[in-house]
């Protein structure tokens, strides 16, 4: 999964609620991408979806994360 880019406006996102700052820092920015890249990784059920023409397999498309259902009262 290094080669993904994750957006910037995600990563201050994340970085702001992870270290309660309006003005992240380089670091924080760095910390943040980690933890989002290993939180993606991690995810169960995680599949991801490669555009295809018919000569190649080209970079990855989509990732696909399930969300756990809810528990019923049956």
């Amino acid at each position: 999964m290094t080669d993904i880019t994750i957006p910037t406006v995600a990563l201050e996102a994340a970085a702001r609620a992870m270290w309660r700052t309006d003005e992240p820092s380089q670091w924080e920015l760095g910390m943040a991408d980690i933890a989002l890249r290993a939180g993606v990784n991690a995810w169960p059920g995680r599949s991801q979806l490669a555009e295809n023409d018919s000569a190649s397999i080209r970079e990855m498309a989509c990732f696909i994360l399930p969300l756990p259902k809810e528990k019923t009262n049956d």
